[in-house]
């Protein structure tokens, strides 16, 4: 019978495009959550928002189970238009639906989550489903925040950032500048 054994030189390339696409993921995630987060405060700053909120959070145990799960429900067919429009040779549109759709739903679920984890918590399964999920994240993570590709993305990724901030800053000075001009020239024309 055959060995289910990976040769090693093979397992070494399996180990390092797995290692790449967790990086990618990894930072993407970061990327995303970032953004999602400001929005979240943005959101939270609403009164509908906060009500939302709070009526979420004094529901029981299985709707609130039911809100959670809602949002993940509602885009899927948003999900499957990305996928049409994928097959159809839309890339850019296909690929910006999914975007959009995965951003809201993980905003809605981040949302609905923070507001309904004390019920959510209550269920004996639940708990221990996220506290399984929550060791084998941690896993994940610190076995990719140990690989040469995290730690060098990690320091392209904190140029590129102090690089886009200068170019805003020189962008919107420069903008600044050319409106003011633009200002005064109207004016001229009108005085």
């Amino acid at each position: 019978m055959p060995s289910m054994r990976m040769a090693p030189r093979r397992r070494g390339w399996v180990t390092a495009l797995l290692t790449v696409l967790a990086v990618l993921l990894f930072a993407l995630e970061r990327l995303i959550v970032d953004d999602l987060r400001a929005l979240g405060r943005w959101l939270a700053r609403r009164d509908w928002v906060a009500r939302a909120e709070a009526w979420v959070g004094r529901l029981s145990p299985y709707p609130a189970l039911l809100c959670f799960a809602l949002p993940g429900l509602a885009i899927l067919p948003v999900k499957l238009l990305a996928v049409a429009l994928l097959s159809q040779g839309h890339v850019l549109a296909g690929v910006g639906v999914l975007l959009a759709a995965k951003a809201a739903g993980t905003l809605a679920v981040t949302r609905i989550y923070h507001a309904a984890e004390p019920a959510l918590l209550s269920l004996a399964w639940f708990a221990r489903v996220r506290a399984t999920l929550l060791h084998w994240r941690k896993v994940v993570y610190d076995s990719v925040r140990q690989q040469y590709a995290w730690r060098l993305a990690r320091v392209q990724w904190r140029a590129w950032r102090h690089r886009l901030r200068g170019w805003r800053q020189q962008g919107g000075q420069r903008w600044r500048r050319r409106w003011a001009a633009i200002r005064r020239r109207l004016r001229q024309l009108n005085g």
